[in-house]
């Protein structure tokens, strides 16, 4: 048991770098996900059904997007719950979360240019922020992808003019 771990060690770092190497601030926490996935799926590995190999790697990566879903969600409950800010919290809810109390609530303004839109749109943009990439929002709304761009990119600047008036 304790070989077969220590054989398949590196197949985690793989599957960080080949799938999840953008997340670089979670770098850590995601290795140790895949390690300890590792250790636990040991003695549920049956050599009939195929090379363990296969079979680590899918729930390794299985494990690590789960702990990416969870993270995502923690950032919005912060983002819209209190007042941190991330200058790019839009396209990367994975950078660095700083406290100031001098920065304008993030949650709130974001809340408020939503709230101002109508119902399809309001829907994409929220789609949107939940990390889905745009096909899929566009799938999901049943409009087209260069819509959703459209939309998307008219937020991202409304919110950041409303972000630097409040400064």
């Amino acid at each position: 048991m304790d070989n077969l771990f220590y054989d398949n060690l590196k197949l985690v770092k793989f599957i960080y770098k080949k799938y999840f190497s953008n997340f670089s601030s979670m770098k850590d926490e995601l290795i140790q996900e895949g390690n300890i996935s590792l250790w636990k799926i040991i003695p549920k590995y049956d050599e009939s059904k195929g090379e363990f190999s296969t079979f680590a790697g899918t729930v390794i990566r299985n494990k690590m997007k789960n702990c990416i879903r969870k993270e995502i969600n923690y950032r919005k409950h912060l983002i819209s719950d209190s007042e941190l800010y991330n200058g790019d919290f839009i396209d990367d809810y994975f950078q660095e979360v700083e406290k100031d109390e001098d920065k304008p609530n993030v949650g709130h303004i974001y809340k408020t240019i939503v709230n101002g839109l109508g119902d399809s749109k309001q829907k994409i943009i929220n789609d949107w922020s939940n990390c889905q990439n745009t096909y899929k929002v566009a799938e999901k709304n049943s409009v087209s992808r260069q819509y959703v761009c459209k939309v998307v990119n008219v937020f991202k600047n409304v919110f950041k003019d409303e972000y630097e008036k409040n400064l």
